[in-house]
């Protein structure tokens, strides 16, 4: 927090607490610190024998892609009621060598105020009449990842003291705000937060907590995208850009469910390129979505490693897709209609084991299918099953069957060759001879004609 009191009052011993601030003299810092320090400002706001002493400090911030000059600190500090009242305040900064008169005037200078339950900061915009160098002007850090635990310090007037800085680091990230142990005061509220052995900005000391050994600040990067007609959101679920109360830009979004989305947003929609992930991290999803669905091209992951890449329309598989195996071997190439095999495709099956219908796909129109002996199948297929005509070959390429399938079974008129190459031409069902058939020696001499039953000569025969 600020100092507010008497003038009377400010007549202490000017010295830091060392619990608060370890380094209270300049040449302790180190050299390449020496330029930051000159940038942070005392503040002092007079109002009539009543005062207000705070931190701040000169930065430069991108606005429409033009650079503006700005003087930071809390809104705590700089209040709406005094940029209202267009009252003058004191900054001195250059370890206060230099003073400046800044009357907070909106008619004739940009004042920013963000007030809210997560946001405390006013930005006052420095004109070329404030004659201040831009060698004064610091930059913004703009990362605010794997943040916890990093290390940072914290430059500041404690009790309107000596420029000193205080060490310590950061303990949570959530939201707008970090929450750090470095050590502050009144008097400090206001002072710019640095990652260790860097020398641009990430965020603001706001106020301490007396309850609980750790202080808090602001981020800087929220005030970049609110300069932008942007803002930034932090909760349990979302973490990204966001405007006009809804989801819009860049962010990521956990779902209840452990997996997550990383991605473009727009109108609180997923739009754009993004990403999906398993809980685990691995990426189930990787393409393009309108309005929360995928649409256009994408790539999918199943939990096994196989993958297919094509096109999506309003959620599912249409178009032209490619479905691979873990290995990175074709299994489909065709196309999809309603998030099935249909139309013109090629299907390779190499799964060694029984077939017991759908396990990743509805296969629909033609394909191939190997079986558990590593035979293999080329025909039609629906709903997941062989379905319509198709042939089904021994492993050496020689057919086994060429006839009519129904659900994944033998039926209807067909022709079996066995292994040694005797044959049978005719009805099936339920995948088993049954009705009118010839069974045929090698030489393609008769052996039998006549009726079946599942398998077995029955009635009428010769």
């Amino acid at each position: 927090m600020g100092i507010s009191g008497n003038k009377e009052e400010s007549d202490r011993e000017n010295r830091i607490n060392e619990r608060i601030c370890k380094d209270s003299k300049i040449v302790k810092i180190d050299k390449d610190l020496i330029q930051v320090l000159k940038s942070i400002c005392k503040i002092i706001i007079q109002n009539g024998d009543k005062y207000t002493i705070g931190t701040g400090f000169l930065i430069k911030l991108f606005k429409k892609n033009i650079l503006f000059y700005y003087l930071m600190t809390n809104e705590h500090i700089i209040t709406e009621e005094m940029v209202e009242s267009k009252e003058e305040i004191e900054i001195y900064y250059d370890y206060e060598n230099k003073k400046n008169l800044i009357t907070l005037n909106k008619e004739e200078r940009e004042i920013n105020q963000y007030k809210n339950n997560d946001l405390d900061i006013t930005i006052v915009q420095i004109l070329e009449k404030d004659d201040i160098n831009e060698f004064y002007f610091l930059l913004p850090n703009l990362d605010y990842k794997n943040l916890k635990d990093k290390k940072i310090y914290i430059p500041q007037f404690p009790e309107g003291n000596d420029l000193s800085y205080s060490k310590g680091e950061i303990i949570k990230v959530k939201k707008y705000e970090l929450f750090y142990n470095a050590s502050t005061k009144e008097g400090s509220s206001g002072s710019p937060i640095f990652l260790k052995n860097t020398t641009k900005v990430i965020g603001i000391h706001k106020q301490g907590n007396k309850y609980k050994e750790e202080n808090y600040g602001n981020f800087i990067f929220p005030i970049i995208y609110m300069l932008n007609d942007k803002n930034i959101y932090f909760d349990d679920q979302y973490e990204g850009e966001y405007f006009s109360g809804k989801f819009e830009g860049k962010g990521k979004y956990v779902y209840d469910d452990g997996e997550y989305y990383i991605g473009e947003w727009k109108n609180g929609l997923r739009n754009g390129k993004g990403k999906k992930y398993y809980k685990n991290g691995n990426i189930k999803f990787e393409g393009e979505y309108f309005n929360d669905k995928q649409e256009g091209k994408g790539k999918y992951f199943y939990n096994d490693g196989k993958y297919y890449i094509g096109e999506w329309k309003n959620g599912i598989r249409q178009g032209n897709i490619i479905l691979y195996y873990s290995n990175g071997n074709i299994m489909y190439d065709g196309e999809f209609v309603n998030d099935k095999f249909e139309g013109k495709g090629k299907y390779i099956y190499e799964y060694d084991g029984y077939y017991i219908g759908l396990a990743y796909d509805n296969f629909e129109g033609k394909g191939n299918y190997k079986c558990e002996d590593k035979e293999y199948y080329i025909g039609e297929f629906k709903n997941g099953l062989r379905n319509g005509n198709g042939i089904q070959y021994y492993p050496n390429g020689n057919i086994k069957y060429d006839g009519e399938f129904i659900n994944n079974k033998f039926e209807g008129k067909g022709k079996y060759i066995y292994e040694d190459g005797e044959y049978f031409k005719g009805e099936w069902k339920n995948g088993l001879k049954n009705g009118k058939g010839t069974e045929y020696y090698s030489n393609n001499n008769i052996k039998y004609e006549g009726e079946f039953v599942n398998d077995n000569f029955e009635g009428k025969g010769k």
